[in-house]
């Protein structure tokens, strides 16, 4: 039973790079992108950003051009 043990963590080790190279090109990106998308911040001036929740996501859902853009891919 210890050999098993011993080739579960070898096994963890050798997938421990992709797994570190799939969390800082996909997993990292989305997230932060999810993250940042609740809040506004003016990038011509150095206003720290502002909570702002779903209001981003309310904007889109009425924003005809959008949905135009969108269903025309």
């Amino acid at each position: 039973m210890k050999k098993r043990a011993h080739d579960q963590s070898f096994g963890m080790l050798l997938i421990s790079p992709a797994a570190a190279f799939v969390f800082c090109i996909a997993i990292y990106p989305i997230s932060r992108v999810l993250w940042l998308s609740f809040f506004t911040q003016n990038l011509g001036t150095s206003l720290l950003p502002k909570f702002i929740g779903v209001d981003n996501y309310i904007r889109l859902a009425n924003d005809g051009h959008f949905f135009a853009t969108a269903w025309s891919l």
